[in-house]
């Protein structure tokens, strides 16, 4: 058989959460996952460009570098926004 569930108690379960803490919650989740793929893009340029080394190509090693770069630009972008984000 159904209890009737009063409101208050219902609250005092699951208490209300703001929209502060919830945006808290998403930083703190997100930015080290985008700290961790911009690191993983940054060496796969490095790969690349120890691979255009090899081979000696200027083009590969121009895109290699652009790679890297673009890396280590998102890792730093995830390493400094939660500071700015909260």
């Amino acid at each position: 058989m159904l209890k009737e569930f009063p409101l208050t108690q219902l609250l005092a379960i699951a208490p209300l959460t703001t929209g502060e803490a919830v945006w808290g919650d998403v930083v703190d989740f997100i930015m080290p996952w985008l700290f961790r793929s911009g690191a993983a893009v940054a060496v796969v340029g490095l790969i690349l460009f120890a691979l255009a080394i090899h081979s000696g190509e200027p083009d590969s090693k121009n895109k290699a570098m652009l790679t890297m770069v673009a890396g280590g630009i998102i890792a730093a972008v995830g390493g400094f926004a939660p500071n700015f984000l909260k």
